[in-house]
């Protein structure tokens, strides 16, 4: 019976614990719809799906409670940084494109957006994204060899959970890093230097979908052999 109550006890701390964390993850949601800021609603940047731009959509506030009543949207402020400065730019319809130069890919915006209204402007939303310029990576069986000029690359892949990934530059030394699809968070580093390195892939990524980070330690030419085994 104790131990029966102990459980209990932890299933509610837990339950406690994931509400919590949903709380917050939502948090500007919540404060924006409890106060009816007027702010856009569902803003989303994309996450890697645009070699040189983030794209940026968002949909309109209501208006519709008597806080709003003769009031109307102008447009919408976006801010975001790009390296060490701030952007802005005004729009009147529900989207935007944020241009990105090459130096400043796979590197996390923070994107907000604010309701500019008749009255003034009145709330704000956000997200993150980045941009990314990615090739398809394949795994056929007798694996495959991929040139790499010199600099970094970056590549979209499956990846099974349980199964085993090689990998090995033809030349020099270099690394390889795998992220969940849609994130730049790294689940594993690997250093290749001129021989085969493995990792069974413990990870779901998303959808059992990967960016992989190719970086090459040397300016020369080199290739990056591949290939899988079953778990």
């Amino acid at each position: 019976m104790k131990s029966a109550r102990t459980l209990c006890r932890l299933l509610a701390l837990a339950s406690i614990v994931l509400l919590c964390a949903t709380l917050l993850a939502g948090c500007e949601e919540i404060f924006n719809s409890l106060f009816d800021t007027a702010a856009p609603t569902g803003v989303s940047a994309s996450d890697g799906d645009f070699a040189n731009s983030i794209e940026v959509t968002w949909g309109a506030p209501s208006l519709t409670s008597s806080k709003w009543k003769d009031d109307s949207v102008v447009g919408y402020d976006v801010s975001w940084n790009q390296g060490p400065l701030p952007n802005t730019a005004f729009t009147g319809s529900t989207g935007y494109t944020i241009k990105v130069d090459p130096e400043y890919r796979a590197m996390s915006y923070s994107v907000t957006v604010q309701t500019v209204l008749k009255s003034g402007s009145q709330g704000s939303a956000s997200d993150t994204g980045f941009a990314l310029d990615t090739e398809t990576l394949t795994w056929p069986d007798g694996g495959s060899n991929h040139p790499i000029a010199g600099a970094d690359r970056w590549y979209v892949t499956m990846l099974q959970k349980g199964f085993t990934y090689s990998f090995a530059f033809a030349s020099g030394m270099g690394s390889v890093e795998f992220c969940p699809y849609k994130t730049l968070d790294v689940v594993h580093t690997a250093n290749a230097a001129g021989m085969i390195q493995t990792w069974k892939c413990d990870a779901d990524g998303a959808g059992n979908k990967f960016f992989i980070h190719v970086i090459p330690s040397s300016p020369g030419p080199t290739s990056l052999a591949t290939s899988y085994g079953p778990p």
